[in-house]
């Protein structure tokens, strides 16, 4: 699991933070002086400010006749995927790797929206959900197994989607099962297949102005989420993470006659006019950008994943912590990439895959094409703070698809905890601040709306206010006692439920008073400055991380120990730079954004790991 540093707009970058100070009643001043590399260590973190223990699981998945394989792949890993949320066990090491959810929702849509009163066979004979054949399944959740399934499952469940609480006598397997099978569609699909149209229909509340494509009789149609047929799903407060699993690129028509057999119009065969009539018969990319995110409160709370036809050996080469760039960047670069680009084979009946699908048997079981529109999608949610993830199709084990939808869900789940720990000064605070920045419309915009909130400063840019929350002091003897009629956050390392809601490395957490947590819409980071070296070597004054120390007899204590604070400081007196350090054995060890070097050793290769700036190494 990772960690996403966000880094403002107009704010503050790593070496570059304004300096602000707290104020209001019972906050200490705490001024933030502006960074100079090797003197101080910064960091930005993202932060949220409670508790995610609810999601709603969105499969759309494509039924139309070359999918049978790939729906096999998909149900193989659903079981895992359902018992991973609910347990937040991703290695299955008995470990949590993130806080595991008390409630998970999880619904089926397939990518058939028919072709409308467009008079074609095609498309038009199937018995749907919809029970209208013009509008094929038209984003209603499924709520019946297909009658390809090799394993009985019930005709229809009573739902329309599955919902499985904490607590529940259901066992976790049998759940995972049940979603299994309404995940199986069977292949009896419109060949043209409408994704985004298709999600975007299924989750938009029926009172949204929002419209979609016209039903058999002619007329706009409205959101079949809150209202509609789909009632119930999609609640106001919860991650909603969508998983498209497709061979084929969105198409969404904003013109029905697009499908249309001898249409005036559009000349093409009709298997290439949705690239080749793009920009004048399909939705916008943007008009989904905008309906997803309308869908949230908080961006962030929107998880977009697309396992389709990228090669995965191109998506290797490009996407990825060993690969050069941001994750934006990286995707950006896939989409220039050749086998991204819709190429129409020479008979011009077709598009050239960009990539085979392949059995572990090495068997050819069919092929995907370039889903750039899906891609393009991610990218445009991930600049909007949301969540953009690329998978590809074209393996027989979406296992490693799976798992990294799963890190970006696990990601977002826990991001209220902190991944290393903060060293708290003899005031009970530690050396950081929240900041939050408001949104320029809905329940909240003004920092004194809200306790615990002073205006830090507007926003030039937006005009947002931007409020720095008040900083709570905590008396370790005892912190409970700490919080009582306090207004604003605080450093949680001490509370019970520390346990069971975040992991094993991650056992500390930026907290608000009950009652007091950010309003929808804002957004939260917060900002620390921890020294990395120091000028004094007087015992009298503080010993901080870098302080010239004397190795051998008394070097230790000295650093280990602060006469000023009070309290042991973790550290010990490295022999090779002569100074105070972090010992580490992992990242985890080190406070703010070091590092442990675990290749550090002296001239006789004795191992002497440490935390150290990655920018300023000792040696």
């Amino acid at each position: 699991m990772h960690w996403r540093i966000w880094l403002p707009g107009g704010l503050f970058g790593l070496f570059g933070l304004f300096s602000f100070s707290s104020a209001g009643s019972g906050c200490t001043s705490r001024d933030l002086q502006p960074l100079s590399p090797c003197v101080v260590n910064g960091f930005v973190e993202s932060v949220r400010g409670n508790q995610i223990n609810e999601i709603d699981l969105l499969f759309v998945v494509d039924n139309s006749n070359s999918m049978e394989e790939e729906q096999i792949s998909l149900s193989e890993q659903i079981p895992r995927l359902v018992e991973i949320l609910l347990s937040g066990d991703q290695d299955e090491d008995g470990i949590q790797d993130f806080p595991p959810i008390s409630s998970l929702h999880v619904g089926v849509i397939s990518t058939d929206m028919g072709i409308g009163t467009v008079n074609e066979d095609v498309c038009n004979e199937v018995d749907v959900l919809s029970g209208n054949p013009l509008i094929g399944d038209d984003g209603y959740l499924n709520n019946r197994g297909s009658e390809e399934l090799k394993t009985p499952c019930p005709a229809t469940y009573p739902s329309r989607f599955l919902a499985y609480e904490q607590g529940m006598s259901q066992p976790i397997g049998e759940f995972a099962n049940d979603v299994r099978c309404i995940a199986d569609l069977g292949t009896d699909g419109c060949g043209f297949e409408q994704q985004l149209e298709a999600t975007l229909k299924s989750l938009t509340p029926n009172d949204s102005a929002l419209q979609f494509n016209q039903n058999g009789s002619g007329q706009n149609t409205a959101g079949n989420g809150g209202g509609g047929v789909n009632s119930g799903f999609l609640r106001p407060n919860s991650l909603l993470a969508v998983i498209v699993v497709t061979d084929e690129d969105d198409c969404s028509a904003s013109d029905l006659e697009l499908f249309q057999e001898f249409s005036p119009t559009y000349t093409s065969d009709r298997n290439i006019r949705c690239t080749v009539y793009e920009a004048q018969a399909l939705r916008t990319v943007n008009r989904y950008v905008n309906g997803f995110l309308a869908l949230r409160n908080d961006p962030e709370l929107l998880v977009f994943a697309t396992i389709s036809g990228v090669d995965a050996a191109v998506l290797a080469e490009t996407v990825g912590e060993e690969n050069p760039g941001t994750y934006i960047q990286q995707l950006e670069a896939l989409l220039e990439t050749e086998n991204m680009t819709p190429v129409i084979n020479e008979s011009a009946t077709g598009l050239v895959p960009s990539c085979t699908i392949v059995s572990s048997e090495g068997v050819d079981r069919g092929e995907a094409f370039p889903p750039r529109r899906l891609v393009d999608l991610a990218i445009k949610l991930e600049l909007a703070g949301s969540n953009g993830v690329v998978q590809s199709i074209c393996t027989d084990d979406f296992s490693p698809a799976i798992d990294t939808i799963i890190d970006r869900i696990g990601n977002v789940l826990g991001s209220v905890c902190l991944p290393r720990a903060l060293p708290r000064s003899i005031d009970g605070l530690v050396n950081c601040n929240v900041v939050e920045t408001l949104p320029l419309d809905g329940e909240v915009t003004s920092c004194d709306a809200i306790p615990g909130r002073t205006l830090n400063r507007v926003d030039a840019t937006t005009g947002a206010e931007i409020c720095q929350v008040n900083q709570i002091p905590i008396d370790e003897a005892n912190p409970e006692a700490s919080l009582v009629g306090q207004e604003g956050w605080y450093y949680d390392n001490f509370s019970p439920s520390l346990v069971d809601e975040c992991s094993e490395n991650e056992q500390q957490r930026v907290r608000y008073i009950v009652g007091q947590e950010p309003r929808s819409g804002v957004q939260i980071s917060l900002e620390c400055l921890l020294s990395t070296t120091s000028s004094g070597n007087d015992v009298s004054s503080a010993v901080q991380l870098g302080t010239p120390c004397q190795p051998g007899t008394g070097g230790t204590s000295f650093c280990s120990f602060d006469v000023v604070e009070q309290a042991e400081t973790g550290m010990i007196c490295d022999d090779l730079s002569a100074t105070c350090q972090f010992p580490c054995d992992a990242d985890a060890d080190c406070p703010g954004s070091l590092v442990c070097d675990r290749e550090r050793s002296d001239g006789n290769g004795t191992p002497h790991p440490i935390c150290q700036n990655p920018t300023c190494p000792l040696d």
